[in-house]
């Protein structure tokens, strides 16, 4: 499938705990391509970590709630036997989100503001890594915790959670958990290669999402994220999966819209306009795919 890796490209993976770390590799130049959240992206361009000049946005990661799916959308949760059914609730409570500065940490931030519960006084934040996310709730060292695909399935099927709220929920509507973000220098440099890696990249895409690969993906899955191929099977391409535009168009809108959320809420002071970075030339034949999606 993906035919010019080792000929025009290779690729290094670097795992990171969360998406601010990303953004300060990529800021030293120590990586080419980062995914970031739109919160991390707007809170580094305005420390002047990053400069918005020299980014580009050239794709997605995965979105939340692609196409308006409730059901693939992050989300946090309590116990039934916690009696914890509304944000209202939260006041004086644990609650668990898998990183601080996150997109998460931003729209946990957003709901609970919303409901006049100050973030920083009200409520005690942990952070827990999304696998461990579960046995925290049930061992009662959170009283809330916050779930995404593919440990949304595994929390549902215990029948023992009250889903309080989540990303669509807070935001409203679907949005980019992460965008691939590159400097323009890097892109200017290493054309041929980065062209050659998204094509690939668009390819891996389209394979991934074949229902007829399913199970073979969910096999690469399991064995790439140490986790059991059956939690991923109850998951991967259902309606409880979250999603990826197939030839990585970014929207605009999904862009925005968590930090439209986060300046009226007060969580930020300034929202970037990130609309201007967005550039998809770099994608396969110039992003005609996205180009055409528009017009339509």
């Amino acid at each position: 499938v993906l035919t010019e890796y080792g000929k025009k490209y290779v690729v290094t993976l670097n795992k990171v705990t969360a998406t601010p770390i990303a953004g300060q590799l990529i800021a030293a130049g120590q990586v080419d391509i980062a995914t970031l959240s739109a919160p991390v992206l707007s809170s580094l361009l305005q420390q002047g970590i990053l400069q918005k000049q020299e980014i580009l946005l050239v794709a997605p990661g995965v979105t939340d709630a692609y196409k308006g799916h409730e059901h693939a959308s992050n989300f946090w949760a309590a116990l039934k036997s916690s009696g914890i059914a509304k944000p209202e609730d939260l006041r004086g409570r644990t609650v668990a989100l898998n990183g601080f500065g996150t997109n998460s940490d931003a729209a946990l931030r957003t709901i609970l503001l919303r409901h006049k519960i100050n973030p920083d006084k009200d409520v005690k934040l942990v952070e827990v890594p999304f696998p461990n996310q579960l046995a925290a709730l049930e061992q009662g060292r959170v009283d809330v915790a916050q779930f995404s695909t593919p440990f949304t399935e595994q929390a549902r099927a215990t029948g023992k959670i009250t889903e309080l709220f989540s990303f669509i929920q807070i935001f409203g509507g679907p949005t980019y958990n992460t965008v691939l973000v590159i400097k323009k220098a890097t892109a200017e440099k290493n054309a041929d290669a980065i062209k050659s890696f998204f094509a690939d990249f668009v390819k891996g895409v389209k394979w991934l999402q074949t229902p007829a690969n399913r199970d073979k993906a969910v096999e690469l899955a399991a064995e790439t994220l140490k986790l059991p191929a059956e939690r991923l099977k109850s998951v991967y391409l259902t309606a409880g999966d979250e999603g990826l535009d197939p030839n990585l168009c970014l929207q605009a809108a999904w862009l925005q819209l968590p930090l439209q959320q986060l300046k009226e809420t007060g969580v930020i002071k300034e929202a970037a306009d990130l609309k201007g970075n967005i550039d998809q030339s770099l994608l396969p034949n110039a992003g005609a795919a996205c180009k055409a999606a528009k017009t339509r």
